[in-house]
């Protein structure tokens, strides 16, 4: 059993959620026991991809989400820019008139109130990146592993959608290569 990482992923078989041979997708029978969503987390088939899927996928929505608070912060940019403009905005000003790069109508004690507050979102994304910039590294190298390992089909199949088997694949049970 492993541990449940996603929304809605559910503590099945933790590597048999795929099958048994864990290179396997039976669609049909995978759906009616329910596995269909573990699968889909899962992909490709293999299961011990799944965390590496999750970290990658994590680490961009925590990007995403902390460059949304961060234009909201610089350039009052939806969907937190009204909120931050409303809160640094000085009494009686209207936050819409608040305009980025320009300091004027900006309460000052407001102003470094938020921009303290800011500084953990930026802290976040910063590192975020330098942590999808690894994944990319750790990505990379097990291609190149992968390709050195199985001779050199995993590559070229990127590009032309058609990969060369030495012998026939672990899972074509129907015997159709």
């Amino acid at each position: 059993m492993r541990a449940s990482f996603g929304l809605g992923h559910v503590l099945l078989h933790g590597d048999k959620a795929v099958g048994d041979n864990r290179d396997r997708i039976d669609a049909a029978l995978d759906q009616e026991f329910g596995k269909l969503r573990t699968i889909a987390w899962c992909l490709p088939a293999e299961s011990h991809f799944g965390p590496a899927l999750w970290a990658v996928s994590t680490t961009l929505r925590i990007i995403h989400l902390t460059a949304s608070f961060l234009a909201g912060t610089d350039i009052y940019y939806p969907p937190f820019g009204y909120w931050i403009a409303s809160w640094i905005a000085a009494p009686g000003v209207d936050p819409s008139t608040i305009a980025p790069y320009d300091k004027t109508g900006i309460d000052p004690a407001s102003w470094e109130e938020m921009r303290s507050f800011r500084s953990g979102f930026l802290t976040v994304h910063y590192w975020n990146f330098f942590a999808l910039i690894v994944a990319i590294l750790i990505h990379i190298a097990g291609v190149v592993v992968t390709e050195l390992r199985e001779g050199g089909a995993i590559v070229s199949a990127m590009f032309s959608g058609q990969k060369v088997f030495d012998s026939e694949p672990r899972d074509d049970v129907g015997g159709t290569s």
